[in-house]
């Protein structure tokens, strides 16, 4: 240290500690910290600007948050009847009252589905539009098969006609098929089969197989006549090679003829027009037709629902027919005089039948069971078509 050059200010006496020191001399007055301007190498202390915030103390303290509740962290929400409350910043979660055992399965049911049950359902309900869909492509394909015989394995042989036919098809639906076709050829050849009745009604017949329908038939108008001696014919077809839906299809559509002709002779005699209807002037030609096949048969027994249908046929028209003079000529006959007495007992019988029955179905078709029973005679076990 050098002697001449002594500063007051870092000058210190000897001897003394520091702290004496300090609190011996006075502290200068203090001056705003802007114009405080320390000076190059100097050491001393110098007071510092006061603190805004208190470093010892928080503004203000954060409420702790609730520890939230182990529900929302499961995969299932919360029971239905639970209540969230969210105010002012803090969640209040009231438990719902106890469930009981119906509450319980209901509130369950409720729940969203898992992605195993939707997957499930989805599965499923693809599965059912699938199955629906082939069930409805299943008519489209028979009546392709039809048209085109891809595959067929059986040749039905007629007097002027022969068909190609599938053996699966002809036997779910027809009974002589499924007692008389011979089983198949081991080497995948064609397997013949002879039908000796007319060949236009085994075509209508095999043709119904695959459409489930009889076009002479289902295009006419129900009130059309020409129709009845069609249906007459095909039914005994239908019968005797056993094939049900056949059957009730063509019961069916006399039936749907009866209801016809009783609304439309109602109106037109509540109108004063029944000296107008043209039925009444082709009528009785077309009927005939129909009685000569239905009685001509050698099993009335099996006629019987065929009898009973067109019961209703002259349920519904007779009385107007009577009325006609060309109808009452007509009847001075033999064939009317023989049929006339079956027609009337045919007619009394479809008039208890339809009473008995209209409270269920209204219908006087014979069921499933019936048809079966029908079907089974011992008749048609004998029968050669």
């Amino acid at each position: 240290m050098k002697g001449s050059s002594k500063d007051s200010r870092s000058w210190k006496p000897m001897g003394l500690p520091q702290s004496s020191f300090v609190s011996s001399v006075p502290s200068p007055s203090p001056a705003p910290a802007a114009s405080i301007k320390p000076e190059p190498g100097s050491n001393s202390l110098r007071p510092a600007s006061p603190p805004k915030v208190n470093p010892w103390q928080t503004a203000s303290k954060a409420p702790k948050p609730k520890p939230v509740p182990l529900d929302l962290f499961s995969e299932d929400p919360p029971l239905p009847g639970t209540s969230w409350k969210v105010d002012g910043g803090q969640e209040e979660c009231k438990s719902p009252p106890p469930l009981s055992i119906a509450s319980t399965h209901s509130a369950s049911s409720a729940q969203p589905e898992t992605s195993a049950s939707r997957t499930h359902r989805s599965d499923s309900t693809s599965s059912n539009g699938s199955q629906t869909a082939l069930q409805a492509a299943v008519p489209r394909v028979t009546e392709n098969l039809w048209v085109h015989p891809f595959g067929a394995d059986v040749r039905v042989v007629t007097s002027t006609m022969s068909f190609m036919v599938h053996r699966d098809i002809v036997t779910a639906q027809s009974g002589w098929f499924r007692d008389n076709l011979p089983p198949a050829n081991e080497d995948g050849s064609m397997v013949d089969i002879t039908l000796t009745c007319a060949p236009e009604t085994a075509a209508y017949c095999l043709r119904f197989m695959y459409t489930q329908r009889i076009e002479i038939c289902d295009e006419s108008e129900p009130s059309d006549p020409a129709h009845l001696s069609r249906c007459a014919l095909v039914y005994c077809a239908a019968v005797y090679l056993r094939v049900k839906g056949m059957v009730a299809h063509i019961l069916r559509v006399i039936e749907n003829t009866a209801n016809d002709l009783a609304r439309m002779i109602t109106s037109r005699v509540l109108d004063h027009e029944g000296q107008s209807i043209w039925w009444f002037d082709f009528g009785p030609n077309h009927l005939y037709g129909a009685l000569d096949i239905m009685y001509g048969q050698s099993s009335q027994e099996l006629m019987k629902p065929f009898r009973l249908a067109m019961g209703g046929i002259f349920d519904a028209t007779l009385f107007w027919l009577l009325a006609r003079p060309q109808f009452v000529h007509q009847l001075a006959s033999q064939e009317w005089m023989v049929w006339m007495p079956r027609i009337l007992a045919d007619q009394i019988e479809y008039r208890q039948l339809r009473e008995r029955s209209y409270s269920w179905t209204g219908s006087v078709i014979p069921d499933d069971a019936a048809l079966d029973t029908l079907l089974a005679n011992d008749t048609l076990s004998r029968i050669v078509a």
